[in-house]
């Protein structure tokens, strides 16, 4: 089963946390970021294995220039957040996640905007 999720989020200006999935999916990830500003946005991924205590780079960071899109594939089987600086408006960024299940969903999938 294929789960797609999308919105548009806000970036601010110094790096937090962006947004939040909680899901332990343990097939691949896919997230697809796309800058709807004209400045350079900066994300990194980063996955927690003890339920949000602690936090460890997934991905490094990277950057996204305005108006491009950047896909970033993640295969770790725990809950992983986005952190990102560089904007400063409601809609900097459209944001899609898209995950692969090997089985149907107990429950919806959680994915959550703490800065939003």
């Amino acid at each position: 089963m294929i789960n797609t999720q999308s919105a548009v989020i806000a970036v601010p200006a110094a790096e937090a946390t962006i947004l939040e999935d909680r899901d332990s999916c343990t097939l691949q990830r896919t997230f697809v970021f796309r800058n709807l500003t004209a400045s350079v946005l900066s994300l990194t991924i980063e996955y927690s294995d003890d339920g949000g205590t602690t936090w460890t780079e997934e991905v490094a960071a990277f950057n996204v220039v305005a108006t491009a899109v950047v896909i970033q594939n993640v295969t770790r089987a725990y809950q992983l957040r986005v952190r990102g600086s560089g904007g400063g408006d409601d809609n900097d960024m459209h944001v899609s996640l898209i995950k692969v299940y090997d089985q149907d969903l107990a429950v919806a999938p959680v994915w959550i905007r703490p800065m939003i």
